[in-house]
């Protein structure tokens, strides 16, 4: 049986976890100038990236930018996702603060980009709070990537529908396996086995 593989690009960026603001900001800017000039150079690939914060840095900063971002969402090419201000700690954070941070979030890429963001990202967060499907659900997604727990911490299947505690409905999950980069010390052929056992691991949504 042959299958089809979907592989977009994504750059995981903490804007201000150990630096300064104006670090985060131009490592960002930085970011954002390589993958626009590789998706020029290569037309068959993609990028994707979360966070309403990290586009008003760009919109302010570099608005020439901004509009080859904006160009390459309307093809298609960038993917607009994680419809919160930044990626957050979803285990203490309470779940007003989360909807608070989707409305803001959301208003914004459909201001700026025509977009209603519908996949929820969150793929740095050290673990998960049991009411996300439903806070997520509210603040109007249906999809969910996230990263931790991950294997070795808690057992369980890479793509799953995660159903609300009060049985109002489920969100489509994918957890990243893996984390979101290989190591150095990760040889091709031990990629290529994860890679595999990820595909033929998952259980139907």
């Amino acid at each position: 049986m042959s299958r089809t593989i979907y592989v977009i690009g994504n750059s995981h960026l903490d804007p201000i976890w150990v630096w300064r603001l104006r670090e985060g900001r131009s490592a960002w800017l930085n970011t954002c100038r390589s993958v626009v000039r590789m998706l020029k150079k290569y037309p068959f690939l993609k990028f994707s990236r979360s966070s309403s914060a990290c586009y008003k840095w760009v919109e302010a900063c570099d608005p020439e930018l901004f509009g080859e971002i904006k160009k390459l969402v309307d093809a298609g090419r960038w993917e607009l996702v994680g419809g919160w201000v930044e990626q957050s700690d979803t285990i203490i954070t309470p779940g007003e603060v989360l909807l608070r941070q989707a409305e803001h979030g959301k208003r914004y890429f459909m201001d700026k980009f025509g977009r209603d963001v519908r996949i929820a990202y969150s793929v740095d967060s050290f673990g998960q709070n049991i009411g996300i499907p439903k806070i997520l659900k509210a603040g109007g997604f249906d999809r969910y990537l996230w990263m931790r727990p991950q294997q070795h911490e808690k057992e369980m299947p890479h793509l799953f529908r995660w159903r609300c505690d009060d049985g109002a409905g489920s969100i489509l999950c994918c957890r990243v396996r893996n984390a979101y980069c290989t190591q150095p010390h990760q040889s091709e052929a031990e990629f290529r086995k994860w890679f595999a056992l990820g595909i033929a691991g998952d259980d139907d949504p």
